[in-house]
């Protein structure tokens, strides 16, 4: 690893920047592998059990309607948290769902849409449907703490947005969400904007 840097950063591969492009991939490659050679020795070591702090609590739950209730539990519980850091810090805090090409009747899905997916049979495709549910319907817990749901915003859209099989959005796409994220917030940011003025008058 020390000749590759030596190499990568002498002349005149340090001015190339498809040599550093390469660089930079082998070098996130062998942080990759060395992730997986530390973890592979850890269960080795233990007989593929992780202490506390390596992997957390112990969670044993083979319940599909527990599990999910419990996912959705901490990421309402991590928006919660996040929100009340921003209040304290008198930073306005907005959280958004977003579309996906798996929740039934979000989308009228092109034929290149289709064939990026997955089976509909899929479990996960049904686990992602629930899930998307369960978090939507969680409410704001106050008024320093806004969660948009933004699943059916591509409803009556025929074009092509979708570019993987797993929720990515070409520009067109990314485009039309910044724009609904922004007609979501603005009359918070106007309110925000009101009062701060009131109290300086």
């Amino acid at each position: 690893m020390r000749n590759r840097t030596e190499l990568f950063s002498s002349f005149p591969f340090n001015i190339s920047n498809t040599a550093l492009a390469l660089w930079d991939r082998l070098d996130a490659r062998s942080g990759e592998m060395l992730l997986e050679i530390n973890k592979i020795i850890l269960t080795e070591n233990r007989g593929g059990k992780l202490n506390l702090q390596e992997g957390g609590p112990a969670y044993n739950s083979k319940n599909r309607g527990k599990f999910l209730t419990d996912i959705v539990s901490v990421w309402y519980k991590s928006s919660r948290n996040m929100a009340a850091l921003c209040a304290g810090n008198e930073i306005a805090y907005f959280h958004f769902i977003q579309p996906n090409q798996y929740i039934s009747e979000s989308k009228a899905l092109t034929n290149n849409e289709k064939q990026l997916m997955l089976d509909t049979g899929e479990p996960i495709v049904q686990f992602l449907n629930d899930g998307y549910s369960a978090m939507a319907a969680k409410p704001a817990v106050d008024s320093s703490c806004h969660i948009f749901d933004m699943r059916f915003i591509f409803k009556n859209n025929n074009d092509d947005l979708y570019i993987d099989r797993c929720c990515h959005l070409n520009k067109k796409g990314y485009d039309l969400f910044a724009l609904a994220i922004a007609d979501s917030i603005l009359p918070f940011l106007v309110k925000i904007e009101t009062e701060e003025q009131d109290e300086q008058n």
